[in-house]
C-alpha cells in the first residue's frame, strides 16, 4: 500500500509498484522477483529514512542511480517511488528487456491511479556487461532499437551515477570480469556500489573478491548491517549476503569506517 502524509518534503516510505513476473521463462533468470530485490529495496529504504519512515523528497539520497541486471524491475521501481532517488536507470540484456518495459511503462502511467513513479525519474536501457560500449554508444546516439523506453541520451553516460544497486548478479564466473568492467565505466570515485546476494555459486563469490582490487575496488562484506534493521533480519534467515564497493582511491579507508554502522 502506498500514502503520503501532508508534508511537502517528506514522504511515508511504502510506495506501490505492480510488478508482471514472466513465469513461464526459461532462458534467462531475469523473469521473476527474488528474494534479494526485497533485501536490498528494504535496507535502502530503511537506511535512508527518518523516525517514523519518512524520506525528504528533496534530499534524494541515492542520486542519480543504476540497477544492474535489473530483472522485473522491482527494486528499481520501488527505490525510485520511495523518493531516494534523482533518477533511476534500470539496466538488462535484450531478452529481459520486453517484460522490463512492461513494467516501467505501467508504473509511470498517467493512467495508474496509484502512481508513484514519473517517467522522467525511471527509465530501462538495455546494457549488456560484455559489450557495455556497444550499449552505450547506442544510447548516446539518440537510437531506440533495443526497445528501451526513454529518448534521454544521456541514461547511460560513463561516470555519471551517485548510486549502482544490482542483486543476485554473482552466479557465473565467466561473468565477474565484465561486471567489474561496467561497474569500473558507469561509477566515479564516489559512487557507492550496493549488491545484494544469495551465493548461488561459491567460485564467483570468490572471484568478485579477488578480482575487485584489479579494477580499482575494495569489496566490503556488510551483511552484519542487516542486524541493525529489524525490517531486513529475514535477510540473514535466508543467508543473503550485502556488499559494498568503492572505487580504492580516496574511499577505501572510508568503506572500513562505515562497515558494521
Amino acid at each position: 500500500d502506498g500514502a503520503t502524509n501532508n508534508s511537502k518534503d517528506c514522504v511515508i516510505s511504502k510506495p506501490s509498484v505492480l510488478i508482471r513476473q514472466d513465469n513461464a521463462c526459461q532462458t534467462h533468470t531475469g523473469g521473476i522477483v527474488w528474494e534479494t530485490a526485497y533485501l536490498l529495496a528494504c535496507y535502502l529504504i530503511t537506511k535512508n529514512s527518518h523516525e517514523g519512515g519518512t524520506i525528504c523528497k528533496n534530499r534524494k539520497p541515492l542520486g542519480k542511480t543504476l540497477e544492474v541486471g535489473s530483472g522485473c524491475g522491482m527494486l528499481g521501481l520501488v527505490v525510485a517511488a520511495s523518493g531516494l532517488c534523482k533518477k533511476v536507470v534500470m539496466t538488462e540484456t535484450k531478452d529481459v528487456m520486453p517484460n522490463l518495459i512492461t513494467n516501467v511503462k505501467y508504473n509511470t502511467s498517467s493512467s495508474n491511479s496509484l502512481l508513484f513513479c514519473s517517467s522522467n525519474e525511471v527509465s530501462a536501457r538495455q546494457l549488456r556487461w560484455d559489450a557495455y560500449k556497444d550499449d552505450i554508444k547506442e544510447c548516446q546516439s539518440g537510437k531506440t532499437d533495443d526497445g528501451s523506453c526513454s529518448s534521454n541520451n544521456h541514461d547511460l553516460d560513463p561516470h555519471s551515477f551517485d548510486t549502482i544497486i544490482g542483486t543476485d548478479v554473482i552466479f557465473s564466473t565467466k561473468l565477474i570480469r565484465p561486471l567489474l568492467k561496467t561497474l569500473r565505466k558507469m561509477s566515479n570515485d564516489d559512487t557507492n556500489i550496493y549488491l545484494c546476494v544469495q551465493v548461488r555459486c561459491a567460485d564467483s563469490h570468490e572471484l568478485l573478491f579477488k578480482k575487485a582490487p584489479k579494477y580499482g575496488f575494495v569489496c566490503v562484506d556488510r551483511t552484519e548491517d542487516l542486524n541493525a534493521y529489524p525490517s531486513c533480519s529475514f535477510g540473514l534467515e535466508l543467508e543473503c549476503k550485502l556488499l559494498h564497493l568503492v572505487r580504492t582511491k580516496k574511499k577505501a579507508q572510508e568503506s572500513e569506517n562505515l562497515k558494521g554502522k
